[in-house]
């Protein structure tokens, strides 16, 4: 399930030094991204919001004391948006977070700084967007489950653009590849094209429209 809300990036993309999906996300943390980044770098908020939670004085383990509790998430932050979701800041640097609990945060506004505290194998961002699985109990460890993050409003422009472009490419394709594959449309369209040719026009078209579709459905849903 996706995000209702959109949210931002929780770094800049000059400080991503890996790509945020990770294997080890399974269950209610299907959908969180992993951040590979320097120690240090800058943590943004995802979006407007409030800050419910806020662990900090961690110190960072031994890579053998730091394997053994893979539910530690370290000094980190939980902050409360619109429509019943919550995004998590996980493994932060001992110190640096300079929110509290109760404070209202902006999207984009600076929270803490990337660490590697708790279950983390290597310096990196671990975020989330989570909801309570059962709408009628407070949020808990026990009742929560990870939402697939929307970024359309924030990939900039780009994301929406991506969309754009895939709905005009199966919207032609489709209605494209039904017209040439119909000699009836053919014929009125094009003036009695080669019936083989037709085919294999429709054809093509018709694949490109049912890809675009897939594109576009996958990155709306």
């Amino acid at each position: 399930m996706k995000s209702t809300n959109s949210y931002g990036k929780p770094l800049e993309e000059k400080y991503i030094l890996g790509r945020p999906e990770s294997p080890l996300h399974k269950g209610r943390l299907k959908y969180a991204e992993d951040y590979l980044c320097k120690r240090g770098t800058p943590t943004k908020a995802m979006a407007d919001g409030i800050v419910i939670k806020v662990v900090d004085g961690k110190y960072e383990k031994s890579d053998e004391e730091r394997l053994k509790d893979e539910d530690d998430p370290g000094n980190n932050i939980l902050i409360q948006h619109a429509n019943g979701e919550y995004t998590h800041y996980a493994h932060l640097q001992k110190g640096s977070i300079i929110v509290k609990k109760g404070d209202r945060v902006k999207e984009d506004q600076e929270i803490a700084l990337t660490g590697h505290t708790g279950y983390s194998i290597e310096p990196h961002l671990h975020v989330s967007v989570i909801e309570c699985q059962d709408k009628n109990k407070p949020l808990s460890l026990s009742n929560f489950r990870s939402l697939k993050i929307n970024h359309e409003n924030n990939s900039g422009k780009s994301g929406k653009l991506e969309s754009l472009v895939f709905g005009t490419i199966a919207l032609i394709g489709i209605v494209g590849g039904l017209s040439f594959l119909s000699p009836n449309i053919t014929g009125n369209v094009l003036g009695g094209i080669a019936q083989n040719t037709s085919n294999w026009v429709g054809g093509i078209l018709f694949i490109f429209g049912l890809v675009g579709s897939f594109y576009y459905f996958k990155k709306k849903y």
